[in-house]
This record gives structure tokens, sequence and C-alpha cells, in this order.
């Protein structure tokens, strides 16, 4: 009994490794990649005045001349709220982990020469912060999940290739430094770090007033090493498991329609079906936590974009934008470290040119998740997977507000 006990509580600590969800998109996915794409609610990947947009579509760095340097700081102040109904006395309790998360982001452009530019953007894509406190699901004891945490670097070179007035190609490639990963439960702490390669391709097409825009990040997989501590057992080093980083497309036509106003639509689409299973190896000394397999079944998603631009004056452009953005989790698969649903995304910013090509900027955004209530009729049993049981039955509330502040400055 002991035995599957332990093997319980490892298993749902370390199934945030399945389940990981950013403050703003679905899945752990941060799309807000530069102060531009925030007030825009990231409807910005055909635009090729903004300098915001390059993160997004690496080809857009080829219309823009000379170098350029821009970057940013953004503040994800989460509010969330859970109330159990599982077999227990129902439940309370915030579990939002750190009240304000800080991610910072960098984009560089330099033009080689008329077909070529090269592009570098440094940002943080992906990340996680919740933490319950002890306890907050009884029927799960020592097994009660409490901090899951995952940040995510992203540090990507592109050749971007002029190939005639109007349209451009980019080649890239993306290093993903998987910088912390913790996934806590009452009896348990699970630490890992590691790293992954992908690559990228993005194309830009202008015509008048109107542009065409699209980028494609691939799939990459790190492999994560770390440590696992077990309460009245100790530290064991050598925990192995591999972190999936889906596939991340985005399109999107943008219109000119007058020279104060323009209007662009995207549809964004992530590749979450590479969430099925995990594998984790462990050295723990018990022969039944040295390997476990638990499933997740992600599926893929789209997030539907609306943004527009507004130029007040020579110097100041406002910015508007709406994301409808959909759940990866299905409800057969629920897991409270994620707590994921549909959300909506409303957001506003504004760019003011201070003149000799410096700029500042910043934007808003608001982020109503679709209340979700969870009430599973399969029981959950002492050492199997938790997600989707009756264990997470309970209503989840969040929302979610970002700021951020930048600076930009052409050469």
């Amino acid at each position: 009994m002991a035995c599957k006990l332990r093997r319980g509580v490892l298993t749902g600590a370390i199934l945030g490794l399945l389940g990981t969800t950013g403050a703003q998109a679905s899945g752990f996915n941060i799309p807000e990649i530069s102060i531009g794409g925030l007030g825009t609610a990231n409807a910005v990947v055909a635009n090729p005045r903004m300098l915001g947009a390059v993160p997004y579509n690496p080809s857009l760095a080829a219309f823009h001349s000379g170098t350029t340097l821009s970057g940013g700081l953004m503040v994800v102040h989460p509010e969330s709220k859970v109330t159990t109904a599982a077999r227990n006395t129902p439940t309370t309790a915030s579990f939002q982990g750190k009240d304000n998360v800080f991610i910072p982001n960098l984009s560089v452009t330099h033009q080689v020469n008329d077909q070529i530019t090269l592009a570098f953007n440094t940002s943080v894509p992906l990340g996680l912060s919740t933490q319950y406190p002890p306890g907050t699901f009884s029927v799960l004891s020592t097994g009660s999940p409490t901090k899951s945490q995952v940040e995510v670097v992203d540090i990507s070179p592109s050749l971007a290739f002029r190939v005639s007035p109007s349209t451009s190609v980019a080649i890239g490639v993306d290093y993903y430094w998987v910088r912390k990963i913790a996934f806590d439960a009452s009896a348990i702490q699970n630490k890992g770090d590691g790293t992954a390669w992908g690559w990228n391709l993005s194309a830009t097409h202008v015509n008048g007033p109107w542009s065409l825009g699209a980028s494609f990040r691939s799939h990459a997989q790190a492999d994560i090493s770390g440590s696992t501590t077990v309460t009245g057992l100790g530290t064991f080093g050598g925990t192995k498991a591999e972190l999936d980083i889906p596939w991340r497309a985005q399109i999107g036509v943008r219109y000119q329609v007058n020279p104060k106003l323009a209007v662009e639509a995207d549809l964004s689409r992530t590749g979450w079906s590479s969430f099925d299973t995990l594998v984790i190896n462990t050295t723990v000394p018990i022969p039944a936590l040295q390997t476990i397999t638990s499933a997740n079944h992600w599926k893929n998603t789209n997030a539907y974009r609306l943004g527009a631009t507004w130029q007040l004056d020579d110097a100041t452009e406002l910015r508007f934008g709406y994301t409808l953005d959909k759940t990866a989790m299905p409800t057969a698969y629920f897991s409270a470290r994620t707590a994921d649903a549909d959300r909506n995304l409303f957001s506003i910013g504004i760019e003011r040119k201070l003149g000799n090509g410096l700029a500042i900027e910043a934007g808003y955004m608001y982020v109503k998740f679709k209340d979700r209530s969870l009430r599973s009729a399969t029981a959950y049993t002492t050492g199997s997977d938790p997600n989707g049981t009756d264990a997470y039955n309970g209503d989840y509330k969040t929302t979610v507000h970002l700021f951020g502040v930048g600076l930009s400055k052409r050469f």
C-alpha cells in the first residue's frame, strides 16, 4: 500500500509536464512576444511597418532599412480561484502562483544589403506559474498538487531575403532554453531544466494597401534532466523526461484602409496534439516509480485574432486588438495544474515617436477565461492518473492583466 501511495504522489506531482498553461493562450503558449503584439492582441503577422511584428514573422525584417533595436518588459498579473467539489468538504483557494510574472523581449534587425537582412529575436514564448495551497484537493492526500512552474526562453536568429520589392521570405532556427521546471506536490518536489532546437520559416507579400504574412515554427523536443525529492526518502538525481514544444503557425492579412487606419485579421494554430503521453524515468529506489507513463491527449487549437492601428498624428499610433483563443485540454483529461479554458483577449496600445529614430510604446491586455466546471463521474483511485477524475472536480475562474512598456531605435 505504501508503495502504491508513493507512486500516486510522484505521478500527481510530475503530471505538470503533461499539462502546463500560459496565462494568455491555450496550453502553456505565451504569444505576447513584443509590446506591439501585446497592444494588438498579437494580430501583427502581416504588418510590414511595426517593428514589434518582426518576432512573429522574421521575414518582415526585410521591410525595415538600416539597423533597428526594440525591446520591452511585460508584467503578467493573474487572478485565479478554484472552489473544489470532490469527495471532500468544498475548499476555495487561489492558485495563480506568483502575483506578478515579468516577461522580457528583445529584437534586432540589420540590413546587410538590398536583398538580405539579419534578424535576431529573443523572448519567453512558453511559460507557467501556478500554486495551490497544500491539501486543496484532499482526495489526493499527500499527492495534492502545489507549485507548477515552467520558463522557456527562445533565442532565434533568422535570415530574411527580399526576393522582390514586394515579397520577402525568411528562414531561422529556434534554440529553446528550458530555464526552469518545477512541479511539486504536498510530499514531493521536482526540479529540472533542458534545451531543444527547432526551425522557422516565414513569408510576406505586399500589394498596395494589402499585405499577407505567414510564419511557422517547428515542433521541438527538450530533454529534461533534474531531481526528485520525496518526503521521507530523500533527493534523487537523474530524473529524465521529454518536454514537447508544439509547432505554431500564424497567417494574416492586413489592409491599409486609409493613411490613418489599418486593420488585420489573423489565424493562429498550435500543434498541441503532440501532448499525448509522457514517460518519466526516475532513480527513486522503488521499482514501481522508476518509469511512469501518463496520458494527456491535448488537441490542436486555433486562435482568431483581429487588430487595428490608428495614426492619431505623425508621431502617435494607437493600437487595438481582440482574440478568441480555444482551449487544448479536453474535459476527459482535465488537469488542475492547467485549469485551461477558452478565453477572450482584449488589448489596447500606443506608440509615440520621440525623434531621432527613438520611440516609446506601451500596451495593456485583459484576458477573461471562460469559467470551467468539472463534474467528472470517474472516481480517482490511489496511484492512478488524477487527470479527468473527480479528484479535480470544482469550479475554476481566471482573469489575467498584462501591462507592457518598451523602447525602439532606428539607426
